[in-house]
Formats: structure tokens, sequence, C-alpha cells
């Protein structure tokens, strides 16, 4: 079983403990005794005689319903302490399990009203794969140094093989043009920029590749006490796309929500040889009259207009500004793009 929540609330106590070291326990319905909670919301516990059921895993034993001693499960108490999973945790969001908007959210996942599905947070349901997928486009989320409200926190929680993590808001400058951010799952602090990218590898160097990434839209409020912060971030369990794997990273191949954020690279159109579009690295640009139609080197006649759109011309080069740290790279839908035949 994996515990991710601890937060007590009147229905979640497991066991009540007479101080936080050498003590004495009691049943969460017991004498009322003892002021120091254990909680989990993700595990339903009950107290058995002699044994637990088949579904639950034995934690303790104790000799009684207060001023007890802890003993284990085998040559301790008769008294037994019996724990199984909730079903619905951060965890397990993408089970039907979760089936109903408030255990949804409750459990600090996302729930979907179109689809009436719920996802960790980081994820959004994919009707064409029946499943939570990583948001290619990003999660943007606004931080507050103070909060004061539920609708703004100083940190945002998600989900990333099996773990929950959070992108912590730390500070503001004294001028409010940069942050400083921790992800929950690193021991380090990094500083951003407005319009910055941060790359992390959420594996703790498991692996090695970076797989979250970080940026800081903008400051909403810039006094360092009560700074408020627009960030957008990613996940991608393939790896995050950079200047140089463009063209070589698969999953940079999957449109531009992925060419895009946080990179130099560019994105081109959908076309026959990719439905999606993809990417070509920081520098070229894709040929549509190359046999078959490639990136290739960038020539300074073909200078975007400016960023964040789409200009198809006469030109055998089709233009796309995509990088993210000056814009968001999202080519105009306004512009129709018709694939040569």
């Amino acid at each position: 079983m994996i515990v991710t929540d601890r937060t007590c609330n009147a229905n979640n106590v497991i066991i009540k403990l007479s101080s936080n070291t050498n003590a004495h326990v009691e049943k969460p319905t017991g004498a009322g005794n003892y002021a120091i909670k254990v909680c989990s919301s993700d595990l339903i516990c009950n107290y058995r005689s002699s044994s637990c059921n088949g579904d639950e895993t034995c934690v303790a034993s104790i000799s009684s319903d207060t001023n007890a001693h802890v003993g284990d499960c085998t040559g301790g108490y008769n008294t037994k302490l019996c724990c199984k999973s909730s079903g619905c945790s951060l965890n397990s969001c993408e089970t039907n399990i979760c089936d109903t908007q408030n255990t949804c959210q409750t459990n600090g996942c996302l729930w979907d009203n179109t689809n009436n599905k719920c996802c960790p947070p980081g994820k959004i349901f994919d009707p064409a794969s029946n499943s939570c997928i990583y948001d290619p486009n990003g999660v943007t989320v606004i931080l507050d140094l103070n909060p004061n409200t539920a609708e703004y926190l100083d940190h945002a929680d998600f989900a990333f093989n099996g773990k929950k993590h959070s992108l912590k808001f730390d500070s503001l400058d004294s001028a409010g043009s940069q942050t400083t951010i921790t992800v929950s799952s690193l021991p380090k602090t990094d500083i951003l920029d407005i319009g910055a990218t941060k790359d992390y590898n959420l594996d703790n160097d498991i692996s090695n590749i970076n797989d979250y990434r970080v940026r800081l839209n903008t400051i909403l409020d810039p006094d360092p006490s009560t700074g408020k912060a627009s960030f957008t971030y990613i996940i991608s369990d393939s790896g995050l796309c950079s200047s140089n794997t463009c063209s070589t990273n698969s999953v940079c191949n999957k449109g531009f929500g992925y060419c895009t954020l946080g990179t130099e690279c560019n994105f081109y159109p959908p076309n026959k040889k990719s439905p999606e579009g993809g990417c070509c690295p920081d520098g070229k640009r894709w040929d549509t009259l190359s046999n078959p139609p490639e990136c290739i080197n960038f020539r300074s006649e073909t200078t975007c207009l400016n960023f964040n759109t789409y200009r198809p011309d006469n030109k055998p080069y089709t233009e796309v500004c995509c990088q993210v740290a000056t814009a968001y790279g999202f080519w105009d839908p306004v512009t129709i793009y018709n694939p040569p035949t």
C-alpha cells in the first residue's frame, strides 16, 4: 500500500497517539484522551478481533481501546489494526473506482465533465484512446505566495510514474521579474525569468532524460510578499524536446504541442508524410519542394514576420514561428494550410 495523503479530516483518522515518541495509543473512537492523530485518505482501516479480512493487511495490534501498547501482527495483541487501499487515490484516479466528481476531486484529481472521467493532475482524458494522457499542450496554473482563498495555492500537485509531485512557488525578487521555484521530488530550487523554462528529471537521475518542463508565463502580482504568477508545465514519458532532438525524438514528432514548449524547435504543418505535423531543429525550416519533404538549413530571406503565427507564401518554405521562450508557439488557426498534392 502506498500512502500519499496524510492530511487529517473527520473521517480518516486511523489511530491516536499520546505523544510523538514513546507513546501509548487509542482507537480513533476511543475515550478522547490523545490529541496526536495518524491519518490517511488513501486507506480504509478497521480494528478486528484475532485476524484481518482477506482483502486487508494487518498493520499492527493493540492491547486495548485506549492507554494501549502496540505490538506486531503475529505475536502481539488480539485486536488487529487492519487496512486496505481506499481504491481511489492520486495514483488510481484513472480507474473506474474514482467514477464520481466528488470522489475524484476529494482525492486531488481532475474531473472531466464532458466525458465523466477522472484523471491525475497533469493528465487529461483522451476519448480516442479511452485513457488519461499527459496534456501535450501543457498545464497552466496560477500560484500565489500568500494564498488566502482556495482558488489559488502556493503549489501545484501532479502525478508522474505513480508518485505525487508538486511545483512550489517559493519567492519573488524585489524587482518583480524573477521567481524562485522548487519541484518537490528534487533537492534544489531554481530561478525563472519571465518567458524562461527549466527542465527536470523527475526520476532524479534513475533515468538520463528530462521529463518535466516548467515555464514562467507572467507575473500577475509583482509584490514580493503577495506575489502571484502564471506557470505552464508539461510532462513527457519519453523525454522532452530540445533543439538537437526535435527531429529525432519520436515524442517531438507528434505535433506542435510537443514541438514548442520551451524549445527553439520549429513546427511544420500537417502534410501527407506527417498528418499531425512535426518539428524541425532550430535553424532549419520545412521544405515542401524536397522529395520527400524535409527540414533543410534556414535561409535568412525566410525570416518569420512575427512569433506565434503561421505564414505560407510562394517560397519553398513553410514558415512557422514557434520559439516559445518568446511566445506560446501555436500556429494561427485562422490561416488554413493546404498540404501539397
